[in-house]
């Protein structure tokens, strides 16, 4: 009955929703699932700033320490048919 309630409530003041939105809030809907409505122009664009926004949100950590990037293991063409082929003999 509180899920009627709610779509009735959401339908009913939609366009005051939308404006808000519009302004650039965020409208959060709880319910099981709970829903964010948010302007999609509030996304960033770029990597690094919709990292820091997911970061914000606390969806994603960063880590503590940076990742260790390794080189390349194999420089030559076909390394891993070679290696294939050695585990088979």
């Amino acid at each position: 009955m509180r899920r009627t309630n709610l779509l009735h409530a959401l339908t009913t003041k939609l366009s005051a929703i939308v404006r808000r939105i519009h302004e650039g809030h965020r409208i959060a809907v709880e319910g099981n699932p709970a829903v964010v409505i948010r302007p999609t122009a509030a996304e960033a664009s770029d990597l690094n700033a919709r990292l820091a926004e997911l970061v914000e949100r606390g969806v994603v950590i960063r880590p503590a320490q940076p990742a260790i990037r390794s080189g390349l293991v194999a420089r030559r063409p076909g390394a891993l048919k070679r290696f294939l082929d050695d585990g088979r003999e």
